[in-house]
Order: C-alpha cells, then sequence, then structure tokens
C-alpha cells in the first residue's frame, strides 16, 4: 500500500485510536442496552484516553444510544419479571451508574403503566417457594417457614409491611389450601 506523503504516523495512530473507541463502544451497546458508568468503566478498562470516553459518552447521549431514564424504566419491568422490590431494583441501578432523581422518575413513569402493586409481587415471589408442608399440625404457617420467607423477600426489596403482609396472605392461601382438601 503506498502511503501519501503528508502522511505523520502521529496523526494516523490517533485517528485509528479514536475510530477504534467509537467501534468498541458501538458493539458494547450493540451486544445490549447499556447504560452511561458501564460503558464509561468497559471503555476505561480498555485503555481509552479518560477525555476521548468523555468525548464519546457526550455523542453517544446526544444521539440517544446511552439513555439511562429509558434503560431506568426498561430495568424496572424486568425486575418486576424476577419479582424483586422496588428497594432490590434502586440497588441494582445505583450499582450501574443511575442516579436517585433518575432513579425516581424511572419509577414513576414505570409504576403509572404497571398494573401490579409491591404486595402482589411479593405475594407472587412467595408463592414459588411455599408449600404444605409449611404449615404445623394446626394449620399454622411455622416460625421457620416464616423466617425463610422473611429473608427471601427482604433480599427481593421488599419494606418490612409489605414482607409481613405477603407472609400473611400466604399463610391464609396455605391454611385455606389445607382445609379444603379436608372436606
Amino acid at each position: 500500500e503506498i502511503l501519501p506523503s503528508d502522511w505523520s504516523s502521529d496523526v494516523c495512530s490517533s485517528d485509528l485510536a479514536h475510530m477504534n473507541i467509537y467501534e468498541q463502544a458501538a458493539k458494547r451497546i450493540a451486544s445490549g442496552r447499556r447504560t452511561e458508568k458501564e460503558l464509561k468503566d468497559w471503555l476505561t478498562v480498555k485503555g481509552f484516553d479518560h477525555a476521548d470516553v468523555r468525548k464519546v459518552l457526550r455523542e453517544f447521549c446526544a444521539d440517544g444510544y446511552i439513555d439511562d431514564y429509558a434503560y431506568a424504566v426498561d430495568f424496572f419491568r424486568y425486575a418486576e419479571g424476577k419479582c424483586w422490590g422496588k428497594a432490590r431494583a434502586y440497588r441494582e441501578l445505583e450499582r450501574k451508574g443511575i442516579g436517585s432523581v433518575t432513579a425516581d422518575e424511572a419509577y414513576d413513569e414505570y409504576a403509572a403503566e404497571s398494573i401490579g402493586d409491591e404486595m402482589q409481587k411479593a405475594v407472587k415471589a412467595l408463592k414459588k417457594a411455599s408449600s404444605l408442608s409449611d404449615l404445623d399440625e394446626n394449620g399454622h404457617l411455622t416460625e421457620k417457614a416464616r423466617a425463610r420467607y422473611a429473608r427471601r423477600l427482604f433480599s427481593y426489596g421488599f419494606d418490612t409491611s409489605t414482607i409481613y403482609g405477603a407472609i400473611e396472605k400466604i399463610a391464609s392461601e396455605l391454611k385455606e389450601e389445607l382445609y379444603s382438601g379436608v372436606l
């Protein structure tokens, strides 16, 4: 290959590195939606210059390739499918670099379109883990089962009043199921 006479290795390598960061960022985003922090951390680990990383992030945000707000709204939908509570979703979003203001606004949009409330999600999560064997001989939920259910719901990010209510609802449903089979 014949290079132009005004070719400079400094200019060319800089242009190639500049192109490379855009290509790398585009590939990363093509494999799945990312937050601004996730892409920044990934590009930094790849060894790109901080100034170039900031420039790429500004351009990708301006062009809509990175949208932390839309990511957060989608993440709340994902969290609902996993039976996670609001607090767990907030923790995960914070870990991904999404601030509380953006998360609050995204949650408000998600909640406006969502049909389920926190209690319904908590009961749904417990239904997967509950069984008639969790009842004692009197048809009451055992303390061991209550503690297990509470730990599960707490790890999913539900608040204590939701946890208590969901456990009582499941206990009532299990007791009803137990006695409906006896009659």
